[in-house]
């Protein structure tokens, strides 16, 4: 199945030139050619949890949600945000007691440790690069 949407990370350094894995974007220009394409660029200061939020939202969770799709599971982002949640192997509450449902509920420390966790089992489970959350 030939892919019409990617998402990708990356950073811009200190010359402002941006920096991307430039090997998955020009395969998938090659797979769409002459279609249209809409970009969005969303920045967020390094360590942040503005940045781990738009990490997992805009990168992580829709190459799996897509890797899911790849192996005839289909799933909304939400449906796979949630699931994976519950696959994450640690208990993981708020501040006030209640079970964490979304990613977005997770404070930075518990954010991190989903992130390294989500790398490893998208590697295992689905044959999916994670960038490394740590450059986050």
């Amino acid at each position: 199945m030939k892919a019409d949407k990617i998402s990708e990370s990356g950073r811009i350094n200190e010359s402002g030139q941006l920096l991307m894995p430039m090997d998955r974007l020009t395969a998938f220009f090659k797979a769409n050619k002459g279609k249209r394409v809409v970009v969005r660029f969303e920045a967020a200061e390094p360590g942040s949890t503005a940045a781990q939020r738009a990490y997992y939202y805009n990168y992580v969770l829709p190459t799996i949600t897509a890797a899911f799709l790849e192996t005839g599971q289909r799933m909304t982002d939400e449906y796979t945000d949630r699931y994976l949640v519950q696959e994450y192997p640690q208990d993981i509450r708020k501040e006030n007691g209640e079970i964490v449902l979304y990613a977005r509920e997770l404070n930075q420390t518990q954010m991190c440790d989903f992130l390294e966790w989500l790398k490893q089992y998208a590697a295992e489970n689905l044959s999916v690069y994670i960038e490394d959350p740590r450059t986050i």
